[in-house]
């Protein structure tokens, strides 16, 4: 006998392209039954907006709440899981304090922090660095930083800050500490270069 009952296939995605970006953007899933999508997620929150666009290709578009993370496709024989994420762009609000000296942590503000590959100043790492959550960074200077834009780095993509963080001289020692009028002295510290 035959049966009446219809035999639904989960949906499967093989890629998303591109698989990184920002809010507003689009992106394209290729996979395998599509048809009769209800919902399309990334991170486990809905997209912006989606269309299908046949059995085996959907255009869905980011949404401000989603982060980094898998994509999803529901249908009525269950959800089906991306092996890749799609990456989200971090964004930069805000730098403090906008100074300081090696050893020293500045906190940076903004969005999509989730996962992150690298924090540099002037394009050089800092010495270490703390996500709070996912919208503020805690960095530390290195020895190796010079005044200049702070970049944050996820797998795919990157964003760079509009104003600068500069690292200021420190003095760590004066040799000897004591003298006459025109005697030398020696100063010991970091970040002298270019001192006036």
């Amino acid at each position: 006998g035959s049966s009446a009952d219809s035999l639904f296939v989960v949906s499967k995605i093989s890629s998303i392209s591109p698989n990184y970006g920002k809010a507003g953007d689009t992106v394209i899933l290729k996979g395998a039954s599509f048809t009769g999508a209800s919902a399309v997620k990334l991170d486990g929150v809905n997209v912006q907006s989606y269309a299908v666009l046949s059995d085996d290709s959907i255009r869905a578009v980011i949404s401000t709440s989603n982060t980094t993370g898998k994509m999803t496709v529901t249908t009525i024989a269950g959800t089906g899981t991306s092996t890749d994420s799609f990456y989200v762009s971090p964004t930069i609000t805000s730098i403090t304090p906008s100074s300081g000296i090696v050893g020293s942590s500045f906190v940076i503000k903004g969005t999509k922090f989730k996962v992150l590959t690298s924090v540099k100043l002037d394009g050089v790492n800092v010495s270490s660095y703390s996500l709070s959550g996912d919208t503020s960074i805690t960095a530390v200077v290195s020895s190796a930083n010079t005044t200049g834009r702070v970049t944050v780095s996820n797998p795919r993509t990157n964003v760079t800050s509009t104003d600068s963080f500069y690292v200021k001289p420190n003095i760590t020692s004066i040799s000897p500490n004591y003298g006459l009028v025109g005697s030398s002295v020696t100063i010991t510290g970091t970040k002298f270069t270019g001192a006036t």
